[in-house]
């Protein structure tokens, strides 16, 4: 974590993927640079490259037309991955306005939804970690319940958020139970469902610290 927090404070954008299998670290460096700054950079992202307008155009229309001739409800939802994007790169007032440093974990899933994830107790715990042991906030778009409980506690305006909320919303036409459990008004957010694999993914939480037998060595439990 000290490695991280002074590696991220020396380059703007700053990312390290970690591969556990491979015992790899890759650290990328990103900064920022004037755009009269001499030298052989290339920022060759597909987005930024010279196209033909007829050519976009026209590509995007057929691909349209071919979602909807094939019924791909998937192809038709990227637009919501392209909006996703350009407010994470642009912010519009929902990126952090301090350093943080932001974790992404990917994982397989089968098709199946009572099958566990590959390794999801080790997922698990590295993300219980990061939540419960350290302070960390969830991210408030994509998770699961047992990443929001306690969650508005860690926010310092929480109060004023909802009261802003319920001056929108004086009624709660856009509010239901989950999201009141969500937002602390209403007990339960770690919900239990019926089925073996949804049971798993919401009920292992990491209770406790137990020393191994090095001395300076911890490990968290399930």
């Amino acid at each position: 974590g000290d490695e991280l927090i002074s590696f991220g404070r020396k380059h703007e954008f700053a990312d390290v993927s970690w591969y556990p299998s491979q015992q790899k670290a890759l650290y990328r460096i990103d900064d920022r640079v004037l755009v009269n700054t001499s030298g052989n950079g290339l920022y060759d992202f597909t987005a930024f490259r010279s196209t033909l307008s007829l050519a976009c155009i026209s590509g995007c229309q057929i691909y349209r037309e071919l979602q909807e001739a094939t019924r791909d409800a998937n192809g038709k939802c990227i637009g919501a991955k392209l909006i996703n994007a350009t407010l994470a790169g642009s912010g519009y007032g929902l990126t952090n306005n301090e350093d943080a440093v932001d974790f992404d974990i990917t994982y397989y899933r089968s098709k199946d939804p009572l099958t566990p994830r590959l390794f999801e107790d080790i997922i698990e715990e590295i993300e219980q970690i990061g939540l419960f042991k350290y302070g960390g906030l969830p991210h408030w778009g994509k998770n699961r319940n047992i990443g929001f409980v306690g969650a508005i506690n860690k926010y310092n305006k929480a109060d004023k958020f909802l009261k802003v909320k319920d001056e929108y919303d004086p009624r709660g036409l856009f509010s239901n139970e989950w999201t009141n459990q969500v937002l602390g008004l209403k007990e339960g957010v770690s919900i239990l469902k019926d089925g073996p694999g949804k049971i798993y993914k919401e009920a292992r939480v990491c209770r406790r610290d137990v020393k191994t037998k090095e001395e300076n060595d911890t490990k968290d439990e399930l």
